[in-house]
């Protein structure tokens, strides 16, 4: 699974948290913080994606989506439509 983000001005950014924890032996192994916090970096994407709320509790609506067109990381159009 990727976490991505998409800022006010339309960039899309990846986050990866790789490397940011580290194995200890202290006669078991122990999961340890580092001193690094992850990164974060423009994604690059070209191509239409759905997007849709995650968690969506509302019974009486359809969930709603919207058909997003980056090219090269940044949004280019956006087409919202209510779901099934």
């Amino acid at each position: 699974m990727t976490y991505n983000w998409i800022d006010p001005n339309g960039q899309l950014w990846t986050v990866d948290h790789t490397g940011t924890y580290d194995f200890e032996d202290s006669g078991c192994f122990k999961v340890v913080k580092n001193i690094n916090h992850g990164r974060v970096s423009p994604y690059p994407l070209s191509k239409q994606i759905e997007l849709y709320p995650a968690h969506w509790t509302v019974h009486y609506a359809p969930t709603p989506s919207a058909m997003v067109t980056f090219v090269e990381g940044i949004v280019e159009n956006i087409l919202f439509a209510s779901g099934n």
